[in-house]
């Protein structure tokens, strides 16, 4: 190694150093050219740590406890827990707890259960000891927030900033907010929360005393069942939430039933007044806003009659960006078109369903906007970006959509004309992954059709045939330069769920392990060690994967 090399400061080696992250294997081999540059790569080699297995943890958790100063490195530790064959008891959860705690710096915490997705969950049973490994993993977080008198030893986790938890219930698909759970709430320093596949029947504020005063910025309830007072305790705890995502349960019919005796999802439909003073909370902080609503998810628990929903953002003077989805009435118009709108919007982005709904309602006059794009702009007055996506039949090119497209040119045009670039996005199929979205797993992007610009639309008109009388989406070539894709309707799978599996929340999901012996669905989920487990979980004197 050149001496000049060795002559630089320590500070700047290490600014050298940092840059082979992405070269981890160069950055070993750093370490071991000298005591001198071990001291220096190996604080980046342990920074950002990712493993999949039991072994990989007992094997990380011999080399940090052989240097103790080891644990003060780790900033990210990200847990993907891979699948254990049936009847396998949950690796290592006293390890994990252990290492959590250890470690003090740690900043960014991810933990996804392994009997997450693929029905997997069905083997998180009390022999598996999920609950228990659960319980254990989530402790760490929970003592970090506590009183100080309920505390044995030193606080732990009191650097962290953000956390994920993609877990999932005892035999069941989602896990329940428990009383114990609250205090993650309350976290002293945690700024950005994601929770999926989660319960949030009841308000569990109550169940921490003092009342707390969270730091958290960014709130995701992901693919979440909610109901009203389950939403109010939630957002008592962060004294200024930026950013807030309710993504209600849509693709497990069978949890909403559970636990029993729960009002949950479709909180605008349930109690419009209720929904907005609970979100007020957060009104003078609140900067972006997304709600993915699952009305046709109610059966049985329906709110009654439908309603027009009335809504005033008018205070909230810090929103600049919404994003609404998932109702399939008119209801959902109020919340982006009136003269209640927030001030400061500058994005905007709704379904397709408030499309069509705008475009049925009434035949505006010839080459003018629907009222709604008027009202739109009045409402947002510095609206700069407004989005329509749509599920993989929201297609321009198919000739029953020859009214949407029309009438979105003409929106398109007088939008332009206000400054507001506007879009129109086809989805993919859906029919393999939902969210949340879990390790290994890619989420498709949508398809662009059309842009207000002098291009206009991205996806020519096809003529009426009787291929395509019925309004079907399969595409018989390419369109404009794009391959055809699978875009059958992804309702199809919600209508296929609600006949199948409406009603039985209340069913008892345990099943045998023979059930899967075929593999069918398990073996989706069972990776094999990838280059992305090679990363970040190396150090210069022991690789952590078999080989």
């Amino acid at each position: 190694m050149s001496p000049a090399l060795c002559e630089l400061p320590n500070e700047l080696l290490a600014n050298i150093a940092g840059h082979l992250l992405c070269e981890p294997s160069s950055l070993r081999s750093l370490a071991r050219t000298s005591r001198h540059f071990q001291a220096i790569a190996e604080p980046i080699l342990y920074r950002s740590i990712f493993f999949r297995t039991g072994a990989q943890l007992i094997r990380l958790q011999q080399s940090l406890a052989s240097e103790p100063w080891r644990f003060k490195s780790v900033h990210t530790l990200d847990v993907r827990w891979k699948y254990l064959p049936a009847g396998t008891a949950v690796s290592e959860p006293d390890a994990l707890a252990d290492m959590i705690t250890a470690a003090p710096n740690i900043e960014d915490l991810t933990i996804e259960s392994p009997y997450c997705n693929n029905d997997a969950w069905r083997q998180a049973t009390a022999v598996s000891r999920w609950s228990q490994a659960m319980d254990m993993w989530l402790e760490p977080i929970i003592l970090a927030a506590v009183p100080s008198k309920m505390l044995w030893g030193p606080r732990p986790l009191q650097a962290l900033k953000r956390l994920t938890l993609h877990l999932n219930g005892t035999s069941r698909e989602f896990w329940t907010m428990e009383r114990e759970y609250t205090w993650i709430l309350a976290h002293p320093t945690l700024e950005d929360l994601h929770l999926s596949s989660i319960n949030l029947p009841h308000d569990v504020s109550g169940a921490v005393h003092p009342s707390s005063n969270s730091p958290l910025k960014r709130l995701t309830l992901d693919e979440a069942n909610v109901t009203l007072d389950g939403l109010r305790s939630v957002l008592s705890f962060p004294r200024a939430l930026e950013c807030l995502y309710i993504g209600e349960n849509r693709y497990s019919h069978i949890e909403q039933a559970f636990p029993r005796g729960q009002r949950y999802n479709c909180l605008a439909i349930r109690d419009v007044e209720a929904f907005m003073k609970i979100l007020r909370l957060q009104k003078h902080s609140l900067q972006s806003f997304t709600y993915i609503s699952n009305e046709i998810s109610l059966g049985a628990q329906g709110p009654g009659p439908r309603k027009q929903i009335d809504v005033d953002f008018s205070m909230f003077e810090a929103l600049r960006k919404m994003s609404l989805s998932g109702c399939h009435e008119r209801t959902m118009l109020t919340w982006c078109a009136q003269n209640k709108g927030p001030p400061c919007l500058e994005e905007l982005t709704v379904d397709e369903y408030v499309l069509c709904d705008v475009l049925v309602d009434e035949e505006p006059p010839a080459n003018q906007p629907h009222g709604f794009f008027k009202e739109l702009t009045e409402a947002a007055p510095r609206l700069g970006q407004f989005d329509v996506t749509g599920t993989s039949s929201f297609d321009f090119s198919v000739p029953p959509m020859v009214h949407a497209r029309e009438a979105a040119a003409v929106a398109g045009q007088y939008l332009a004309e206000k400054g507001c670039v506007s879009c129109f996005w086809r989805g993919p199929n859906r029919r393999r992954i939902v969210r949340p979205v879990l390790f290994g797993e890619v989420e498709p992007e949508n398809f662009l059709m059309y842009v207000n610009d002098e291009d206009g639309f991205r996806v020519a008109a096809k003529p009426l045939s009787l291929g395509n009388m019925d309004g079907s989406n399969e595409h018989d070539g390419e369109v404009d330069g794009e391959a055809s894709e699978d875009v059958s309707d992804e309702s199809e799978d919600d209508d296929e769920m609600s006949s199948d599996e409406e009603g039985a929340g209340e069913e008892d999901v345990h099943e045998t392990d023979e059930e899967f012996d075929d593999g069918s669905d398990m073996d989706r989920v069972d990776w094999g060690i990838t280059d992305m487990d090679l990363v970040n979980v190396t150090a210069a004197d022991m690789d952590f994967y078999d080989p």
